[in-house]
C-alpha cells in the first residue's frame, strides 16, 4: 500500500505471510508520517511511531512481549496526544489515554480487566467528544458514543450482544457521518455504511458474509477516497487500494 508524492503515505505497508505488520510504514517529508511504524515477531508493535516537531505524533508508540501495547504513546506540545497511552499485563488498555490544553482528548480513556473498554471515555468543554464511551461485560460495545452541539458525533454508537456493530452510527447535518454504520449477525460487516452530500463518504462500504471486506470502498469527486478498496476470499487485503487523482491514495 503505498501513496504518491502528493499523499500522506509514501512509504509501504506490507506484511509477512503469519503477521499482521511485519513491514513497516512511512511516509516522507510532506506526509503524516515521516517516522516509521514496524513491528517484529512477538507483538503486533515492536517499532515505534514518530513525527517531526509540526507533526501529529511527537513522541513514540511501542509495545512490549506480552501486550499489543505496553509502551506509551505520546505527543509533543503541538501534537495531538499530549499524555499518554499504555497498557498493562492483562487487557490491551489498562492505563489512561489524555491530553492537555490545547488537545483533541481532555478527559481520559481506560478499560478494566476482561473487556475491551469498560471505562469511559470523555471530554471536556473544548474537546469533541461530551458524551461518554463505554463497553458491557461481553461485548464490544454496549453502551453508546455521543457528543454535544458542538463535536463531531452527534448520533450514538451502539452495539448489540454478539456482534461487533448492530446499532448504527451517525451524525447530525455537520457531523462526518450522515448514513448509518451496521454490522449482522455473523460477519463484521455486513450492512452499509455511507455518507450523504457533505460528508466525506459518497460511496458505500460493506461485506459479504464471511469475509472482512468483499465489497468497494469508493468516495465521491469531492471525498478523500476516488478509487476502490478491496479484499480476495482469504485475506485481509488480497485486492488493492488505490485513490484517484484527487484523493491522497494512488496506486502503487
Amino acid at each position: 500500500m503505498s501513496a504518491g508524492e502528493e499523499g500522506p503515505w509514501e512509504g509501504s505497508m506490507s506484511a509477512d505471510e503469519g503477521r499482521a505488520w511485519d513491514g513497516s510504514m512511512s511516509a516522507g517529508e510532506g506526509g503524516a508520517w515521516v517516522g516509521s511504524m514496524s513491528a517484529g515477531e512477538e507483538g503486533p508493535w515492536e517499532g515505534s511511531m514518530s513525527a517531526d516537531e509540526g507533526r501529529a505524533w511527537d513522541g513514540s508508540m511501542s509495545g512490549g512481549v506480552g501486550g499489543p501495547s505496553e509502551g506509551s504513546m505520546s505527543a509533543g506540545k503541538g501534537g495531538a496526544w499530549v499524555g499518554s497511552l499504555s497498557a498493562g499485563e492483562e487487557g490491551p488498555w489498562e492505563g489512561s489515554m489524555s491530553a492537555g490544553e490545547g488537545g483533541a482528548w481532555v478527559g481520559s480513556m481506560s478499560a478494566g480487566e476482561g473487556g475491551a473498554w469498560v471505562g469511559s471515555l470523555s471530554a471536556g468543554e473544548e474537546g469533541p467528544w461530551e458524551g461518554s464511551m463505554s463497553a458491557g461485560e461481553g461485548g464490544a460495545w454496549v453502551g453508546s458514543l455521543s457528543a454535544g452541539e458542538e463535536g463531531p458525533w452527534k448520533g450514538s454508537m451502539s452495539a448489540g450482544e454478539g456482534g461487533a456493530w448492530v446499532g448504527s452510527l451517525s451524525a447530525g447535518e455537520g457531523g462526518a457521518w450522515v448514513g448509518s454504520m451496521s454490522a449482522g449477525e455473523g460477519g463484521a460487516w455486513d450492512g452499509s455504511m455511507s455518507g450523504g452530500e457533505e460528508g466525506p463518504w459518497e460511496g458505500s462500504m460493506s461485506a459479504g458474509e464471511g469475509e472482512a471486506w468483499v465489497g468497494s470502498l469508493s468516495a465521491g469527486e469531492g471525498g478523500a477516497w476516488v478509487g476502490s478498496m478491496s479484499a480476495g476470499e482469504g485475506g485481509a487485503w488480497d485486492g488493492s487500494m488505490s485513490g484517484g487523482e484527487e484523493g491522497p491514495w494512488r496506486a502503487p
